[in-house]
């Protein structure tokens, strides 16, 4: 049972003779495979650990993966770290970088016939069973992990499967039988006991059906039954499939967690084990849940989030800024989400994110057409009602709102709803891998978000209301409400060419002090603002200055400001106009880096007032 079509490998060979930019895909992924095969590596005798732990505790940032340097791990910033739990996250990586070598190894042997490459793939495989039995990462596994033998998490175990299973089915036409039994007796059924009982584990005992665990569980538990022939196996899986495609996505297409990185990581497992289901004629690209999903909703609700430069905004957690480490994971999706439909929209995100480097796996297999010249669609502004998220966009593009306003979701959810991001100088700034302290402590809190923060603390466990969306040829409005911890809120955003209004209200029958809150990222100028030296709140976020303001009626006049920036991103201007009413205190603070900038710090600017009632606006500008 094939876990790739035929057709598929043969068009792939066509396409690589036929066009130069096939060829091209075709002879980055063959460089990765001859660099294998130049300078091999032994399969690691002990298993990975949390790849979350792979960071720097110092500055936050991802540390630098060599396979040449298993104890010592440079950070971004310089130094080198070194701590047996960081050897353990870079096994992860390295476990992982040997899976991908070996398919990279067996689609280069299925198309070019070649037989050293499928030589070097049997090699890591036999090396695989031969150590499977004794890897023991339960043994440290912390006790909330679905647990695993090659990695703490069976969720990590999955992830490595899937290239595992590729590289097999590939390689299978030229093991000799004994050979053939020992990869299938000693790893791959051996690996499909283990996925088998986390997967147990996470519907049964934890109740937890719905999981983005459960994607990857289903995608390497299905490659697996189609690479072993093992109908049973691939049957219970379509049957998870189908019942998980209906509780984790919502009618609007979007993954219940309203976490993009998380959508996609459930994209990207179903449309693995699609794509093996439709080598073996059966099209899971036609199941509906109960409520219409599909897997191409996922595809296409994802993409109706992107940014003017084909960024996804970093909801919740998880980051897909341009060039992150995880933007690969957007390519493996759309090359194969593109074939299947042709949608151009598609064609413009892949080449926003992987422009100079198209070499994946699925872009050497399933990719059809050059896309240096993909054109830029018109996107219009959207509303995903059931997840709770807006994008307002307007034909310039030159600011872009995306607001969540849906419910809070579990540990990956963010308290931060009714907190614009403005593209491009006022963005989220993503989240750190999780083993850093401050992703939960800063990073998801209401203070870290152009928020509103009551009493310097952050939102609780809320959902905002949508009141109005109306998206017109020149103009969209999005009016939401909320109600947290005993306030009332109420944010008009009103996005119209060139321009930005924001308009919240805040209602309480007790005195709260208020902090209307923005991040900027570029340089931010205040016109006629007398600074004094200030100290104060917000762990993580530096005071610097601050500056006395007299209220202003927003009833009265709303257009007269209480002070006026010059906002400077990326050889653009922007103004911003910022209203209070009553009086309030103008703060300026530093605060911590965007994930995508770990050595620039942001600047913060609040806007305090205390009070019963509240009101703020802001009206941004562009200027050229």
């Amino acid at each position: 049972m094939p876990l790739f079509s035929a057709t598929d490998l043969e068009s792939a060979r066509q396409r690589i003779r036929q066009n130069a930019w096939a060829a091209e895909i075709f002879a980055a992924v063959r460089a990765r495979a001859d660099h294998w095969i130049a300078c091999p590596t032994n399969v690691l005798h002990a298993a990975g650990g949390w790849v979350h732990d792979f960071v720097c505790p110092e500055h936050w940032n991802a540390l630098t993966f060599d396979p040449q340097s298993p104890h010592a791990h440079r950070c971004l910033l310089g130094e080198t770290r070194a701590s047996e739990k960081l050897d353990a996250a870079w096994r992860v990586l390295e476990h992982r970088r040997i899976a991908n070598a070996a398919r990279d190894l067996t689609l280069i042997y299925g198309l070019t016939g070649e037989r050293v490459y499928a030589e070097s793939a049997r090699e890591i495989l036999l090396q695989y069973a031969l150590r499977y039995p004794s890897y023991a990462g339960a043994t440290d596994a912390r006790g909330w992990m679905l647990k695993g033998r090659v990695f703490n998490q069976a969720l990590t175990e999955a992830i490595w499967t899937v290239p595992i299973a590729h590289a097999y089915d590939r390689v299978r036409d030229m093991l000799t039988p004994n050979q053939n039994a020992r990869i299938i007796n000693a790893l791959l059924r051996p690996l499909a006991a283990t996925l088998t009982n986390a997967q147990a584990d996470l519907i049964a005992p934890q109740n937890n059906l719905k999981s983005n665990y459960n994607a990857w569980l289903i995608a390497a538990l299905g490659v697996l039954g189609y690479a072993l022939g093992d109908p049973d196996l691939v049957a219970r899986q379509i049957k998870i499939f189908r019942a998980h495609l209906s509780a984790a996505i919502l009618p609007d297409g979007f993954e219940y967690e309203g976490a993009p990185y998380y959508h996609n990581f459930v994209a990207l497992a179903y449309t693995i084990f699609a794509e093996a289901a439709r080598a073996n004629n059966c099209d899971l690209y036609a199941e509906r849940g109960a409520q219409g999903q599909s897997i191409e909703a996922l595809w296409r609700a994802f993409a109706t989030l992107a940014y003017a430069d084909g960024s996804i905004p970093a909801i919740n957690d998880g980051a897909y800024y341009l060039g992150a480490p995880f933007a690969t994971e957007i390519c493996e999706t759309y090359e194969i989400a593109l074939v299947r439909t042709r949608e151009p929209e598609f064609a413009w995100l892949i080449q926003r994110h992987c422009a100079d480097k198209r070499d994946t796996w699925s872009a050497l297999i399933f990719a059809e057409r050059d896309l240096a010249n993909a054109p830029t669609p018109r996107r219009e502004s959207v509303c995903l009602r059931d997840v709770g998220i807006a994008v307002l966009r307007d034909a310039t593009n030159a600011i872009q709102v995306c607001m969540p306003f849906g419910a809070y979701a579990g540990s990956h959810s963010h308290l931060d709803r009714l907190a614009p991001q403005i593209f491009p100088f006022a963005t989220d700034p993503g989240t750190p891998l999780y083993g850093v302290d401050a992703r939960a402590q800063w990073f998801a809190q209401t203070a870290a978000h152009n928020a509103i923060v009551v009493d310097e603390k952050s939102q609780s466990q809320c959902a905002g209301e949508l009141i109005e969306w109306r998206a017109e040829r020149d103009s969209t409005t999005l009016r939401l409400a909320l109600t947290d911890a005993g306030v009332k809120f109420s944010r008009v955003c009103v996005l119209s060419p060139r321009a930005f209004i924001d308009t919240v209200t805040c209602e309480s029958d007790t005195e709260h002090t208020f902090d209307w809150i923005l991040h900027l990222d570029g340089e931010c100028h205040f016109d006629l603002v007398e600074w004094l030296p200030a100290t104060g709140a917000y762990q993580f976020a530096q005071m610097i200055a601050r500056a006395k303001s007299r209220g202003v009626s927003l009833e009265e006049n709303p257009t007269r400001a209480l002070v006026r920036a010059v906002i400077h991103h990326s050889g653009k201007i922007f103004s911003l106009a910022l209203t209070a009413d009553p009086a309030s205190e103008l703060v300026r603070a530093t605060s911590p880096a965007h994930v995508a900038t770990p050595r620039q710090s942001r600047q913060m600017v609040i806007v305090r007032t205390r009070a019963r009632t509240a009101g703020f606006a802001a009206v941004y500008d562009w200027i050229e």
